[in-house]
């Protein structure tokens, strides 16, 4: 993961200060989106690189928090159920053995 990336972005450093391409090396790696890729093309080619880049970091970022929303949205009704689990349990624990024991005294 974080290994190859920084791998594969370290290739293209190397490639840029060759005065190669960013996106040839980037494209290699395998680690970057096809959309991404053709953006950072048409960008060296129009000198626009530095605006493409913050964009796609931008949309990148927007899209990241956007799943880590999704992920807590879907995460918090599990915990809410855990927890409600537990409190049962352990409302179950304290009044079982009072029911057994008004019960046991019933009896007798």
């Amino acid at each position: 993961g974080s290994a190859l990336l920084a791998e594969n972005i370290n290739d293209a450093i190397e490639n840029v200060r060759a005065g190669e391409p960013l996106a040839e090396p980037l494209k290699a790696g395998g680690m970057f989106p096809e959309q991404v890729l053709a953006m950072i093309s048409v960008a060296e080619e129009s000198n626009q690189l530095q605006k493409v880049l913050l964009q796609i970091a931008d949309s990148v970022e927007r899209r990241t928090n956007q799943q880590v929303d999704q992920a807590v949205r879907l995460i918090e009704p599990v915990i809410l159920c855990v927890v409600a689990a537990g409190i049962g349990f352990l409302a179950l624990g304290l009044l079982l053995p009072i029911f057994t024991m008004a019960s046991s005294l019933g009896q007798s």
